[in-house]
């Protein structure tokens, strides 16, 4: 059983290895801070407003379009319900704590072609890794484990709606 177990974590990692970039950074212990100079970065409030993801810091807002599965399933996680069956978010989220890994935060961090750019890090066994993900499907989880949500100061400051 520990053989089936172990080689359906590594195959995990392996899928999303091969879809991600992944970046190592080993620690040890709890959760460390996390890799990436702090400095820059604001956490967020998460609301969906018109089928737009809006991630909100002191009044001012970056607003992504998202599909209705994904507001659905932000929606969902900031309730902290469960569809009537689990979404794909939430299997996420349970493989991940099934096998001891923990959703550490998301970090929106770019604008490229008029899309924006975010990582999501994941704490296991003293490694920190860095995933390349879609703004909304990292939210989502996010949100069902309780993580912060950041984005770069200065998206904020050159992208951000004033919404108060």
């Amino acid at each position: 059983m520990d053989i089936i177990k172990n080689t359906s974590f590594l195959l995990l990692f392996i899928g999303v290895a091969m879809v991600s970039s992944v970046f190592l950074v080993s620690s040890s212990g709890e959760i460390p801070e996390i890799p990436v100079d702090h400095e820059g970065y604001v956490e967020t409030s998460v609301f969906i407003r018109d089928q737009n993801l809006q991630l909100v810091y002191n009044c001012h807002a970056i607003t992504m379009a998202v599909g209705v599965e994904q507001a659905s399933s932000i929606q969902y996680g900031l309730r902290g319900e469960l569809w009537e069956r689990p979404g794909s978010h939430d299997l996420i989220k349970d493989i991940l704590e099934g096998y001891g890994v923990e959703v550490a935060m998301v970090r929106v961090h770019d604008l490229r072609d008029g899309a924006y750019v975010a990582d999501l890090f994941l704490y296991s066994d003293g490694t920190v890794y860095r995933l390349d993900s879609r703004p909304s499907d990292s939210v989502a989880i996010a949100l069902r484990a309780g993580a912060p949500i950041e984005v770069k100061y200065d998206l904020v400051r050159e992208h951000g709606q004033y919404i108060c």
